[in-house]
């Protein structure tokens, strides 16, 4: 294998993998919840996993052996790190297991979703966290610009009809995970939130721009420290929730398992 930047090797179409699970970990300190032991579920090729193996040990979880195979396969793995085939409805973990579990843009590739939000918080022990990403397919930003292929309109067709734009102008209706993604919506992942016993927070804009460091894009990264350094008017706060809930592209939530279940 080649010299190169250790990204290269965890290529899946997200070469910014480890620094997303970074990012990740920096948002569990940040927050002040400290997690020794974290499942990252739908690991994928382990470029999260890796990411948030800074300290403390992860498992990785994936049901997909074509790219299980290429995390194990990496070079340089970490001791720290275990991968398990592992589907996201079933986990293959004793209840209460981990101080923190990662579904890192995973619950649109999974048909049974909520029940991976149930397992989630299963595997979790009593106060522990879970770090959610999910786009947000009522934005215009991502009307306009599917996450997964870049097309307009696709997030919010109905799935034959998104499938349909696919083929068209793709060739194929098939992602990475092999699967067309189904988006869960704001309503509906609060409805299961509530009854996987799993308290949410909305990490939003206001949060990213406090560690600018943490943020992936290199523009959106100049962007938060250029609005560190500024006293922001008031008129910002006041809206930074409307566009947090409305206009961000994609939502992080930042759950606790209650302790009282």
């Amino acid at each position: 294998m080649s010299e190169g930047p250790r990204w290269t090797r965890w290529s899946s179409g997200d070469e910014d993998a480890i620094r997303r699970g970074r990012a990740l970990r920096r948002l569990l300190d940040r927050h002040g919840r400290s997690a020794a032991r974290i499942v990252d579920i739908g690991c994928g090729e382990g470029g999260v996993a890796e990411g948030l193996a800074t300290s403390g040990f992860v498992a990785g979880c994936e049901p997909h052996l074509r790219l299980l195979e290429r995390a194990t396969a990496a070079g340089d793995r970490a001791t720290r790190i275990r991968f398990v085939a592992g589907d996201a409805t079933r986990l293959p973990f004793v209840s209460g297991s981990f101080d923190a579990a990662v579904l890192y843009d995973v619950l649109e590739h999974v048909d049974a979703w909520p029940q991976a939000l149930r397992e989630a918080a299963r595997v979790v022990r009593p106060g522990g966290s879970v770090v959610i990403t999910a786009a947000n397919t009522r934005s215009p930003i991502t009307v306009l610009d599917d996450p997964h292929w870049h097309l307009p309109f696709v997030a919010i067709a109905p799935p034959a009809l998104g499938r349909w734009l696919v083929r068209l102008a793709r060739g194929h209706v098939l992602d990475m995970a092999g699967g067309f993604p189904v988006f869960p919506s704001w309503a509906d992942m609060h409805r299961v939130f509530q009854h996987a016993g799993l308290v949410p927070t909305l990490v939003g804009i206001a949060d990213k721009i406090s560690d600018p460091e943490a943020i992936i894009s290199p523009r959106k990264r100049e962007l938060a420290r250029w609005l560190r350094a500024r006293k922001l008017p008031r008129a910002f706060h006041g809206l930074r929730a409307q566009y947090d809930r409305h206009i961000a592209r994609g939502w992080l939530f930042l759950l606790e398992r209650r302790s009282d279940l």
